[in-house]
Formats: structure tokens, C-alpha cells, sequence
């Protein structure tokens, strides 16, 4: 499973194709991605520009033995910068470039005005505001923190972090103070940028407040500087209440328009190894404390640019939109690096598609029928999937339906867990040894295509929405009339899963206020976040070890009472059927 392959110089004399125009032509591609990656990966790294072009492609192992023997390198030697390849590459390649349109950004506001930035003036930006972060001591390797909502900073603010070096952590803006400050404290940066407020669905959030609530549980000299975007709207034009003021702290705070103003449009890419890290990105996962995901450079930026490529089939000159924020890894990927890498024309998540004549709604990647509704279809390039059963380990071959594991490593792969290796380790590596554990089940039929099941591990899939149930029952029970709770999943034909709360009280209280609760875990967690079912109960089904039976809880939550399997091993059994008779699902169903 491990392999170190140098390239030869016969390996770099032709090119990936711009397009892939039959199933044969895929599985052509895909074979030699899987039997000669190094060949297809050095293919796939002469699409960016290099300062020092790589000549050891993969260096990997999935050995778990030890923290040590799970290595995951690709392109280790050579030399780029993110940046330049989003931008300044297009430009000097034709400079005509510079007036094509990078972002459509159409505001919150039916009859706000939209904006359109040309790659030529996003560059100048990006070039301004990487000056702006060296003038408040940010260097490379830094951690920049930046909580904001979907506007054209952002993308500003990611860029210029990739052209200095510096290592940007983006949290969600839906997230509460207590998630920012969870967030802050774990990459222990000394830098964020924010707005004064967030605009979405003609919603006003205040997020510079939130801001000042997550810094005050922080330690009072971490975060040295914040720079505060001023989206330009006042009482008069938006909905929001003249008392909406914020806390202002003189040589702390900075507004980003005066920042930009004072200096040089001169920046130039910091050079960087492949291996050097891009950013972390925080999933709650499910031990309820934040997990930051830590990409690198090279790498990732040879994925996601042919992912995007290949995947939306992307024509130059067409009008390309992806609806997801920014604070999720399809924003990273799918909004900013993979769009802009390949010169695409982006519109912004919340413009309306018909202004834009954005005419693509789904494109035939290889031939029309080959596509079957309610598949991911067949694995891309360097994805080798492995189905594994959950009770013998045993390897499965289609038609199989089982755990989704991935055999071998791949360019885009996440590289640890910032500041835990050895719970990346336990999480990834452990479960099957010599594979990478997804975390999803999977159904792989003869024909080759999968199916995915659902999540295996305690992660609900909520409109979207990865939410680790820990971090809700860890929300649930800092409440003082919580003793304990536990959190599943239920299937939700609009948002896909459901939260249901098992909730146990103190003091041998029956009841309380519901909606205080769900208030409660919004404030702790997000307004995105909350439970959709609450149930009290005396107790929880647990075995005599302790451990909480999920799967009982699953399946009242579901409700599938028929199929609860073996409750002998429980402490108290009569608390199911109680449970059950109880449960407010199966009374509606």
C-alpha cells in the first residue's frame, strides 16, 4: 500500500483531455489512474503553473500500525502558489483576461445592486488585502480566522491568505459565538475578519456582536486584530433596529474599506511547497468538540481544478453557479479554487438564476443513459472504493452492500486533523486496516455504480448540514434542568434526516419548555441546528456496561418497532416499551 514513484521524463510528454466524451474513454482515463497513477497524476499537475514542478507525484502508506506509518505526500518536492494559479496565470497568459468577469455577486435585496468584479480587479484586491494582513503581522504558516457571510470579501479574503502563505480558517457565519470561539481557540490564530452584518433571507444577523461574544471567552491578548467588513447599509434601507450597535475597541478593530485604502497593490505570491498547509475547515464530527480538517496546497489544487473540469464539464465563456456557502468544503472547492483555477465565470449563491442566463441545470457528463437517478455513479479518477462488512471485516465484491472504504490515497485527500494526528488516525484508519474509512454506507451493484446508504458513524445529514450528534447532546446538557440526552437521526423527506432529542431530566421532572431548548441548542450551536423532536423519558436504554443503546433509539425514532433487535443485554428492558408508547412519531403515524 505504500509507494514512493518518481516520475520519468517519458511520463510528461502529452496531456490530460479537456473532456471526457465516452464511458470508454472514462474507464481508459480511470485504469490508468488506478495501474499508473504516477503517470496520470503528473498529467493532471502539468494543468496549474509550478515554480519548481514536482518529480516525486506520490508518496503514500494506509498502514495504521502507528501514527507514523499513515503518510499521505503528493507532489512533496515542488514549488507553487494557489493564488497565482487562480489568478495571475490567466492574466499573463492573455491579458485580455483581466476584463473577463470572475464573480456575479447579486445581494440579499430583490433590488440591490449587483456587482460585477473582473479577474483583473479581484487580483487587485486580493493583492491589497494580502498587504493588509502583512501590515497586522500575519506570515506564512499563520492562521487567519474569517467569519463571514456569502459576499465578495470572502472569496477576497481566502485568496489573499493563499497568495502570502498564510493558512485560512473559514467558519460558517450561521454558527453561534460559542462554535467561533471553539474554533479559534483550537488553530489559535491572533487574526479574523468579519462583517458588521450577515443578510440572508432577508434576515439581519449581527454578526461583528457575535464576534465580540465568541473573543470574550477567549483569552483577552489571542486575537490581536479584527478587521470588520461594512456591507454599506444603514437603518434607513435595510431592517435593522437603530440600538443594532456593536462594541468598538480602538487598535483591535479596523474597518476593511480604510485598511484598503492605505496600501500597495503590490503582493507577490509567496512560493510554496506542495505539502504546506491551505487551510483547516472544522467539521463538529461526532466527539462534539470542532475537527479541523487540514487540506495543502498542492495537492488539493490539482483536485479540485480537475474535479471541476471534468465533473461540470466546464465550457470557457459558459456561466457557472454552485449554491453552496463558503464555510463548507464545496464552497472551498466549488465557489473559489476549482472555478477560478480553471477561469471560470462564477455566479454568487444567492443571485437568481434566470437574471444570469445561466442555461446548464445538468449536464451529460458521458452519455445520457448512462446516468441512473439516485446514483454517485462510478468513482472518479484515483478513487479505488472498497465495500466492507461492519460485523466479519470481511472485503465484499458487487453486488455488495456494506461500509464505504477507499483503498489507496488521492491528491485531495485531507492530510490530518489540525493538531490531532492520532485521532485522524483512530477515526480513518483504525476501523479496517490498510483502508480509509468514509463513514458512509454504500450499495454497489454489478453494473459498477453506487448507491449511498447514509451515514454510519453519529453524523446526521440535515438539509445539507453535517451535524455531529455529540456536539447536540453536548449542547443539550449544559441546559441546568438536562441530565442527559441522546441524539438520532430519522429519515425526513425534505431535509433527509431528522433530529430527534431523547432527554432525560433532573430532579425526576417530567417535562419542560420544549421550545426553550431548542432555543438553547440554536444559541450554543447555530440557527441552522435544532432538534426537530424532543422526547423526555425517565431514563435511556443503556446495557449494563452503561454504554447507550443508539440502535434502539434509531428505531423508535424512526419508528421501526418491529425490527429492535436483542434487548436482553439492557439494564432495564421495560424502558423501551415505554419509550415506545411514549414515542410522538409513532402516535402521528
Amino acid at each position: 500500500m505504500s509507494s514512493v514513484s518518481p516520475v520519468s521524463s517519458s511520463t510528461i510528454q502529452t496531456s490530460l483531455p479537456t473532456k471526457i466524451s465516452s464511458l470508454d474513454q472514462y474507464y481508459e482515463l480511470y485504469n490508468l489512474s488506478i495501474e499508473k497513477p504516477d503517470i496520470f497524476w503528473t498529467l493532471a499537475a502539468k494543468r496549474l503553473k509550478w515554480l519548481k514542478f514536482p518529480t516525486i507525484i506520490k508518496n503514500t502508506s494506509f498502514d495504521h500500525l502507528s501514527d507514523k506509518n499513515i503518510l499521505i505526500k503528493w507532489y512533496e518536492d515542488g514549488i507553487l502558489n494557489v493564488c497565482f494559479n487562480c489568478l495571475d496565470k490567466h492574466i499573463e497568459h492573455d491579458s485580455s483576461v483581466a476584463k473577463q468577469t470572475a464573480f456575479i455577486f447579486e445581494p440579499d435585496e430583490i433590488n440591490g445592486t449587483v456587482k460585477h468584479l473582473t479577474y483583473g480587479e479581484l487580483l487587485e484586491q486580493v493583492k491589497k488585502f494580502g498587504n493588509v494582513l502583512k501590515k497586522h503581522g500575519v506570515k506564512k504558516g499563520d492562521r487567519v480566522t474569517i467569519y463571514l457571510p456569502m459576499i465578495l470579501e470572502a472569496c477576497i479574503a481566502l485568496l489573499a491568505c493563499a497568495r502570502i502563505g498564510a493558512v485560512h480558517s473559514v467558519v460558517f457565519a450561521g454558527f453561534s459565538a460559542n462554535n467561533l470561539a471553539e474554533r479559534i481557540s483550537d488553530c489559535n490564530s491572533s487574526i479574523i475578519i468579519t462583517s458588521d452584518f450577515s443578510f440572508r433571507g432577508g434576515k439581519c444577523t449581527p454578526l461583528k456582536s457575535k464576534t465580540d461574544q465568541a473573543l470574550k471567552q477567549l483569552h483577552p491578548f489571542q486575537i490581536k486584530t479584527v478587521i470588520v467588513i461594512n456591507q454599506g447599509r444603514d437603518a434607513q434601507n435595510v431592517n435593522i433596529p437603530l440600538s443594532s450597535t456593536f462594541e468598538w475597541i480602538n487598535g483591535r478593530d479596523y474597518w476593511y474599506h480604510q485598511e484598503m485604502e492605505n496600501v500597495s497593490n503590490v503582493c507577490p505570491p509567496e512560493p510554496m511547497n506542495a505539502e504546506d498547509p491551505l487551510f483547516i475547515l472544522y467539521t463538529s464530527g461526532s466527539t462534539g468538540k470542532p475537527k479541523g480538517i487540514l487540506h495543502t496546497t498542492g495537492g488539493y489544487l490539482v483536485y479540485v481544478s480537475l474535479t471541476f473540469q471534468y465533473v461540470f464539464a466546464y465550457n470557457p465563456g459558459e456561466i457557472y453557479m454552485c449554491t453552496a456557502d463558503i464555510g463548507w468544503i464545496t464552497g472551498h472547492s466549488y465557489v473559489v479554487y476549482g472555478p477560478l483555477s480553471n477561469r471560470a465565470t462564477s455566479v454568487s449563491p444567492c443571485a437568481e438564476l434566470k437574471i444570469h442566463s445561466i442555461s446548464l441545470y445538468l449536464r451529460h457528463i458521458l452519455m445520457p443513459h448512462e446516468l441512473q437517478a439516485g446514483s454517485a455513479t462510478l468513482p472518479f479518477f484515483g478513487i479505488q472504493t472498497q465495500i466492507v462488512d461492519r460485523e466479519t471485516h470481511n472485503l465484499l465484491t458487487p453486488p455488495c452492500t456494506g461500509e464505504l472504504c477507499i483503498k489507496d490515497s488521492w491528491p485531495g485527500q485531507a492530510r490530518s486533523i489540525y493538531n490531532k494526528h492520532e485521532h485522524f488516525v483512530d477515526v480513518y484508519f483504525k476501523p479496517y486496516r490498510g483502508l480509509y474509512f468514509t463513514g458512509d454506507g454504500c450499495e454497489i451493484k454489478e453494473n459498477g455504480y453506487h448507491w449511498l446508504t447514509g451515514r454510519v458513524d453519529d453524523v446526521l445529514v440535515i438539509s445539507g448540514h453535517n451535524i455531529g450528534t455529540a456536539e447536540v447532546e453536548s449542547a443539550l446538557v449544559l441546559h441546568p434542568a438536562v441530565s442527559e440526552a441522546a441524539v438520532v437521526g430519522y429519515p425526513d423527506p425534505k431535509k433527509n434526516q431528522g433530529m430527534y432529542c431523547f432527554v432525560t431530566l433532573r430532579n425526576n421532572q417530567k417535562e419542560t419548555d420544549k421550545q426553550e431548548l431548542i432555543t438553547f441548542v440554536k444559541e450554543h450551536i447555530g440557527a441552522h441546528v435544532y432538534p426537530d423532536v424532543i422526547h423526555f423519558t425517565p431514563d435511556l436504554p443503556k446495557t449494563r456496561s452503561g454504554k447507550i443503546m443508539r440502535r434502539i433509539l434509531r428505531k423508535i425514532a424512526e419508528p421501526d418497532i418491529e425490527n429492535l433487535g436483542d434487548t436482553s443485554t439492557l439494564t432495564d428492558p421495560t424502558i423501551v416499551d415505554e419509550l415506545i408508547s411514549t414515542c410522538p412519531r409513532s402516535r402521528k403515524i
